[in-house]
């Protein structure tokens, strides 16, 4: 509680000196209040091409702030670009995508709503930059292509090349070659003219024409002759190690692993902090190639390697996000000489005020809260201590369950023997579902033996199929079987082991504790991190992150003792 009310009080001297000093914000504002749109976007522009990162968000924001579906189709279309520009400044300078992905939603709505041809493939083509950043590469080429036929309809050539070549490195990354076929053979009939990354743009769609028809070497040879094309002054090096890292996926495809791993060892090594998601993405690439090799120790440091730098990057994300945007020197300054005696006055008047009140309703809210958690907190430790329970009973009841099977098993087996000794007359008949009781617990006990081997149960491809291939049955007996036993189909006991693993990990802060919980949701085979939050709760009652917190106070209180 005192550190609550020591956070008031700053918070209250905090407001007081920040309207002290913050008075002149309406008098930089005016400066700009009188000018048009286009003028303010101009000087958007002129601050984003100079650097002025901060002054070109602000501008383009006064810009998009005054968008009304009323306005004429001209200030609509500024709007529109506005948005975004905005966009723009979010994804490559703050990292911010989620605002990216707001302001880009905003632009496609009044591009589509009007008809704003010439900016829609811009609009496409960031949309889908930000979809690959959340590695749903699905989605990305949807929206690739849509900037490709509308690129090419707008005659936007610049754009037509870099939705190209952003097209076909996400499909062969990910192995979709065959679902931009079309869009390769059309780019190859397209006259473009000269201008500059044609060449490289051209030597692209030359590989994945090659990949196509499955000559693999000239694919490679294609590639890197298109890493000596590079041709531009905005980030060449990048344009230069993505080509690289197809150079690598090809050798994969055609099985050359050898050389798919010097190639991306080479740009692993090569990757600096401004390119760190291609470094990612190439160690997960190593990991890769050394499990399909045989090397599992280095398959596995690499992919620690690879979830580390994967966290520092949602880190760094995380940290830009939250980044206070700063008005630049030159609008700070613009009108110091105006009078601020009487706006000052006022300001800090009304500031105090609304500090007061706020302080007031703070005050009550912080009670409520405070209240409200020591339940929640009472509440989390008794499913965490229920959980801790039901994982020890669950492992007691499978060793159970195996020694009974077994026994069972036996039993029936000389049931059976002494039977077709005593009357050998008798047929023996199969249950109506095509398996006996026996056969049944022998299906059970390899579906167990299955389930508890994490190293199987984590695979992306890990599925019923997967399960009845491994215990020699098939998919119709095996969920039989799960449904009978379990109450519930396949999905639900597979949440439910991987679950129980990420306990184990949650818990284990000795083995587990440098990574986060994104890291283990990934090496444990959940898609993302939203999806593992929704499987544990439903399985545990708490999130991951409460889980994680208890069983730290569980481990500090026994190391106290």
């Amino acid at each position: 509680m005192r550190k609550i009310i020591i956070s008031i009080v700053v918070v209250l001297l905090a407001t007081f000196f920040y309207a002290y000093g913050k008075i002149d914000y309406d008098g930089i504002m005016n400066r700009w209040s009188g000018a048009s749109l286009a003028e303010l976007k101009a000087d958007g522009n002129a601050c984003l091409e100079r650097g002025a990162i901060d002054s070109a968000l602000v501008l383009y924001t006064m810009v998009t702030s005054r968008y009304d579906p009323d306005m004429d189709r001209d200030e609509q279309k500024l709007c529109a670009q506005a948005f975004n520009n905005a966009a723009y400044v979010y994804t490559f300078h703050l990292g911010n995508y989620s605002d990216a992905y707001v302001n880009l939603l905003k632009a496609l709505h009044i591009a589509e709503d009007i008809g704003l041809d010439d900016i829609l493939p811009c609009i496409y083509l960031n949309i889908g930059n930000v979809y690959t950043i959340y590695y749903d590469n699905d989605t990305a080429i949807k929206y690739y292509k849509k900037a490709f036929y509308s690129g090419i309809e707008a005659k936007d050539w610049e754009i037509l090349l870099t939705t190209f070549t952003n097209l076909i490195g996400t499909a062969v990354q990910e192995g979709y070659i065959n679902d931009v076929k079309n869009e390769v053979y059309t780019f190859k009939r397209t006259r473009i003219p000269q201008m500059p990354m044609l060449a490289y743009s051209r030597s692209m769609g030359a590989a994945a024409e090659a990949i196509l028809e499955g000559r693999g070497n000239e694919a490679v040879a294609y590639a890197r002759k298109a890493v000596t094309q590079v041709d531009t002054n905005m980030k060449p090096e990048r344009f230069r190690l993505f080509t690289e890292m197809l150079v690598a996926v090809i050798y994969e495809n055609m099985q050359r692993y050898d050389e798919a791993l010097a190639a991306a060892l080479d740009v692993e090594r090569k990757a600096m902090k401004e390119t760190a998601d291609i470094q990612e993405q190439a160690r997960f690439l190593i990991s890769e190639l050394y499990a399909k090799t045989g090397e599992a120790d280095s398959s596995l440091y690499w992919r620690k390697r690879q979830m580390q730098l994967r966290d520092s990057l949602f880190r760094n994300q995380q940290y830009n996000r939250i980044r206070d945007l700063n008005v630049t020197y030159e609008m700070q300054n613009a009108d110091a000489k105006l009078q601020r005696s009487e706006s000052k006055r006022r300001t800090v008047m009304v500031a105090l005020a609304i500090t007061t009140v706020a302080t007031v309703v703070i005050l009550a809210l912080a009670l409520a809260v405070i209240r409200r958690n020591r339940r929640l907190d009472r509440r989390n430790h008794d499913l965490y201590r229920r959980n801790s329970e039901i994982m020890l009973m669950n492992e007691a009841e499978r060793k159970m369950r195996a020694e009974y099977g077994r026994r069972i098993a036996e039993c029936e087996r000389e049931i059976e023997r002494l039977s077709v000794k005593d009357a050998p007359q008798a047929e023996r008949r199969p249950q109506a579902d095509g398996m006996d009781d026996a056969a049944k617990q022998s299906l059970l006990e390899k579906i167990s033996t299955v389930m508890d081997d994490v190293g199987e149960i984590s695979k992306n491809e890990f599925s019923v199929d997967r399960l009845s291939k491994l215990v020699g049955s098939n998919s119709h007996y095996v969920s039989q079987v799960i449904n009978e036993t379990y109450g519930k189909n396949f999905s639900s006991v597979l949440g439910e082991a991987r679950v129980r693993q990420a306990c184990k990990r949650l818990g284990d802060t000795a083995a587990y504790g440098n990574l986060t919980i994104e890291a283990i949701a990934g090496e444990l085979g959940f898609k993302s991190r939203s999806n593992f939050v929704t499987v544990f709760k439903k399985v545990t009652g708490l999130t991951p992150s409460e889980y994680k917190k208890i069983s730290k106070e569980n481990i500090s209180r026994q190391a106290d003792k």
